[in-house]
């Protein structure tokens, strides 16, 4: 019996820190005064940023294969993973 193993990349796990670092940043920005009714519209406007939006959607799209993708995790994916930590700094800091 052969058994195949299975290997995951590490795509949907980057898209989904990058989406995660994007969406808690706005709603700092957005709620550090409290939640108020133009929140609401700020996001929805926010929401019409084509690149805001791609990364977002990009994150949550491929939320299923997460699990998978941190289980299999070895070394050289984890040093893949840590390459988006400028632009995640970028990111909280912008």
């Amino acid at each position: 019996m052969e058994v195949i193993l299975e290997k995951h990349g590490v795509k949907e796990l980057k898209e989904a820190l990058i989406a995660a670092a994007l969406v808690g940043k706005l709603a700092f920005v957005l709620l550090k005064d409290g939640a108020q009714a133009e929140d609401a519209v700020a996001l929805l406007a926010k929401m019409q940023d084509p690149a805001f939006k791609a990364k977002v959607m990009a994150g949550v799209q491929g939320v299923e294969m997460l699990d998978d993708e941190i289980q299999d995790l070895k070394l050289p994916e984890l040093l893949e993973i840590a390459q988006v930590i400028p632009e995640l700094l970028v990111i909280l800091k912008g």
